[in-house]
């Protein structure tokens, strides 16, 4: 049961890494001019995407074994994972849209956008897509930035999300307090 993380290791445009889902990542910028959209992945690992002044443009990340296919990756982790988790570190608030594109082995696609993100930890649920990728035999997942005029983004990282399961405290409280019950009901008789 682990946790699946893409992190932005330094390299060139399309990197080999054991810590990239599938041995290797590929960044791409697309913008209408070069001096437009800079793109950079940092020391520590993080992903900086800035737009000038000059206009707006995109990037992308993909994983999928350096166009060989991710063989069928399972990012639910046999049912343990419900999502992903996408750690932003710096963003333009409704100035940057991120997108998520996952391709099963199937060829079925399943799209998630997400506009108006904030600094921290931001979870979607695999719920939340559109389409009918299965999520148990990904081929390619797609990351896209899509930023207005003068934004910048910053992440740390994008991982799976463990489904977390918490005992309801009113259903614990009632089960202590009816054994209580059960055993003072006892003692009386």
């Amino acid at each position: 049961m682990d946790t699946l993380v893409a992190q932005f290791l330094v390299g060139p445009s399309n990197t080999a890494s054991v810590d990239a889902i599938g041995g290797n990542r590929t960044l791409e910028i697309v913008a209408p001019r070069a001096d437009i959209t800079s793109v950079q992945v940092t020391g520590a690992g993080t992903l900086s995407h800035g737009q000038t002044t000059n206009g707006g443009g995109m990037s992308t990340a993909t994983w999928d074994d350096n166009t060989s296919g991710l063989g069928g990756v399972d990012l639910t982790d046999g049912g343990f994972d419900i999502g992903l988790r996408v750690e932003i570190l710096s963003i333009d608030v409704n100035a940057v849209t991120l997108q998520f594109m996952i391709t099963d082995t199937l060829a079925q696609v399943s799209t998630l956008t997400l506009p108006g993100l904030t600094v921290g930890s931001n979870d979607v649920l695999f719920t939340g897509f559109t389409g009918s990728a299965n999520f148990t035999i990904v081929d390619k997942i797609v990351f896209k930035i899509t930023a207005e005029t003068d934004s910048d983004l910053e992440i740390d990282f994008i991982e799976t999300l463990k489904e977390v399961q918490i005992a309801e405290p009113p259903v614990l409280v009632m089960t202590v307090g009816l054994a209580g019950g059960m055993l003072l009901l006892r003692r009386r008789r």
